[in-house]
């Protein structure tokens, strides 16, 4: 598991050898459609295979990553193997993301054992965030 903290216009880190991963965007704060859309390319580019949101905007989420894997394949069919799924998780508190991560979130063509977790706000909280999801 890794915790990457991106704020403002902060390059998010080279984790490609991660993939294929999971990933939670964990949005505490709302950013520009711009900068949401590189953070979802660079998902899609380093190999997260499924992507869950939650915080500020998670459909707004979805969607900038459904749409990163769509870009990311001229817009023609994308394979089953290099699928992206995407779901959101507003309604839930954040433990219950980090479980159904560790315990649901399956991908149909791929063993996805490695988990990122993309923070996206003003301030680190790698240790408690980072605890939630063990202990979930």
């Amino acid at each position: 598991m890794r915790y990457v903290h991106l704020v403002a216009d902060s390059e998010p880190p080279d984790v490609s050898a991660l993939r294929p991963f999971r990933a939670i965007i964990i949005a505490d704060d709302s950013v520009p459609d711009g900068r949401r859309a590189s953070v979802a390319r660079w998902l899609v580019e380093s190999g997260c295979l499924y992507m869950m949101a939650w915080g500020e905007e998670c459909e707004v989420w979805v969607r900038a990553v459904d749409y990163a894997n769509r870009e990311a394949h001229d817009f023609a069919a994308i394979p089953d193997t290099r699928l992206v799924i995407a779901t959101r998780h507003e309604n839930q508190a954040p433990i219950d993301v980090f479980w159904f991560c560790k315990h649901s979130a399956m991908h149909p063509c791929a063993s996805l054992d490695n988990v990122v977790l993309v923070h996206v706000s003003r301030e680190a909280r790698e240790r408690d965030l980072t605890a939630a999801y063990l202990s979930a």
